[in-house]
């Protein structure tokens, strides 16, 4: 029997991969959790049955939608699932979030259930006044009595004792509703993307060489695609998926042999903190064979020796444009993959010449690989689709043989240790500072990789407001990948004539100068 993608139909999907293989090969390890006991394909897959009947017991049918607020886990991997073999669409929640961001996305998906890790219970102080449609709250891995909350709440013992396993289902084919994923927004909130299950297995298919002899090393959070492809690769190719709560840049190479593991994504920030590391002689006696990689390609592949892949793509988009094995031109990201057809093109939609940059243009060529729209949002997902075409927000220019590159973000987002962070987001939690007049947000360089967040602040009249007391302030009301790291205050924001919008291309202009002040310069550490 051959390994891979070529074992199955055209409408298998991860949950259905994982069914055969539970038949196929049972007692082969497939997921891995770091400080826990593995699981082989049998285990996981009877582990996703249980679920999906918890999850029934609890109310929840086809068609709604249940959050999940936990770290990288099973469990986090196991809700997702569990949702998913029963249509219900699962909503998988930034365990930074807190405040005004978690009960914006509670309002907006409207979930009835909510599984949540006891460390974050003290953010739901609010539950029957700011998330009426929340139903039940399951707290999976109490160990005590469970706070009163205001709704139903369950243990994780209540919610899985003496369940009936859900075998009677049929696994979700391509066109089904895989999840809600949320991202940074440009112009308001986060949107929530609404993805069938075509979407994941297209994004597994760009490492379709992968197979039983290999392990991919994830150390991802469940609310990214980052640690949701590897797991549908690994069920595909046969392999194990290898968890991990945390990137940790002293345990990374010792794990990768300790697990055994051949393959990893590194993101630009991680991939910049192993090569920041002391050169050892043994840079290059490990088990990772490969790795996919965005930035620093030629410097990380020439210390250790291993062969890298450049991917582009977005929750939106999937991934339309890869490169494989890279050799040369480092700068590059790739060229289009069958089933996409992409376009870059100016401000009214019309093509540029090759080698001109523009705003990248993306669709189908295949069915169901591709976002289903904005969960609850007609008129932002007729936007994002105008003329027919996904508009990525992102400045891109392509050679003439056919080679992508990405030049600059069209729109006002900021990419911060693999965070799509939301401008207007930052800003509106910055002005809810009582002294703050206004605020924009932009992006600032990082010597680490992607972006640093900066907020340009015009302070209310008379106002003695310090960079270091609005910091302060705003830590434990947002994420802490999106605490700014810079400050400037000034007396106006620039303005067009017309719209009076933030010119926010002035303020980029010279982002670091002798006004900003530096949270990292300072000291100011943003706690865990």
């Amino acid at each position: 029997m051959n390994e891979g993608f070529d074992q199955f139909g055209e409408y298998d999907t991860t949950l259905s991969v994982i069914a055969k293989r539970a038949q196929w090969t049972p007692d082969r390890v497939y997921f891995e959790e770091i400080g826990r006991d593995v699981l082989t394909f049998a285990q996981f897959h009877a582990l996703i049955l249980t679920w999906a009947g918890a999850l029934r017991r609890a109310g929840v049918g086809a068609g709604d939608r249940i959050a999940v607020l936990l770290p990288p886990s099973r469990e986090a991997a196991l809700g997702w699932l569990g949702a998913a073999s029963l249509r219900a669409m699962e909503v998988p929640i930034n365990t930074d979030y807190r405040g005004d961001i978690l009960y914006y996305m509670l309002t907006d998906a409207a979930p009835k259930l909510l599984i949540v890790a006891e460390q974050y219970l003290d953010r739901l102080d609010a539950l029957p006044e700011r998330a009426p449609e929340l139903r039940t709250v399951v707290v999976i891995d109490a160990s005590a009595p469970v706070p009163e909350l205001g709704v139903r709440v369950l243990t994780g013992e209540e919610f899985l004792a003496g369940v009936e396993p859900a075998d009677d289902l049929e696994p979700p084919k391509p066109w089904d509703v895989m999840g809600i994923m949320y991202t940074g927004g440009t112009t308001g909130p986060s949107k929530g993307v609404v993805l069938p299950w075509g979407t994941q297995r297209k994004a597994a298919e760009t490492m379709r060489h992968l197979g039983p002899q290999d392990a991919f090393y994830a150390p991802f959070a469940f609310f990214h695609g980052t640690a949701r492809v590897p797991l549908s690769m690994m069920a595909f190719a046969g392999g194990r998926d290898v968890v991990r709560e945390r990137f940790d840049t002293k345990a990374f190479w010792r794990e990768i042999d300790e697990h055994h593991c051949t393959v990893t994504t590194l993101m630009p920030a991680m991939g910049r903190w192993l090569l920041n590391a002391e050169p050892a002689a043994d840079d290059r006696s490990h088990c990772l064979r490969e790795a996919v990689m965005l930035t620093d390609l030629a410097e990380f592949k020439q210390r250790f020796g291993i062969k890298l892949h450049c991917f582009y793509g977005q929750t939106e988009s999937g991934n339309p444009i890869v490169r494989h094995d890279v050799q040369d031109n480092f700068r590059s990201c790739g060229r289009v993959r069958p089933g996409f057809a992409v376009r870059i093109v100016d401000e009214h939609d019309y093509d540029v010449a090759v080698g001109e940059v523009g705003e990248l243009l993306v669709r189908t060529a295949e069915p169901w690989i591709m976002n289903l729209g904005y969960f609850g949002k007609p008129a932002q997902t007729v936007a994002a689709w105008r003329n027919g075409w996904i508009h990525t927000g992102d400045a891109m220019r392509q050679d003439a043989d056919g080679n992508f590159y990405f030049v600059d973000r069209v729109r006002d987002y900021i990419r911060r240790r693999g965070e799509n962070i939301s401008s207007f987001e930052v800003e509106a939690l910055v002005a809810q500072h009582p002294q703050v007049a206004e605020a924009a947000a932009i992006a600032v360089p990082s010597e680490h990789g992607e972006d640093e967040v900066k907020i340009v602040v015009v302070r209310k009249t008379d106002s003695g407001l310090g960079a270091e007391e609005l910091v302060r302030f705003l830590i434990p009301r947002m994420p802490r990948f999106m605490v700014p790291r810079y400050v400037e205050f000034v007396d106006a924001l620039p303005r067009t004539v017309a719209s009076r919008q933030i010119r926010k291309v002035e303020l980029r202009a010279d982002p670091v100068n002798a006004n900003t002040w530096d949270r990292e310069a300072a000291g100011v550490v943003v706690p865990r």
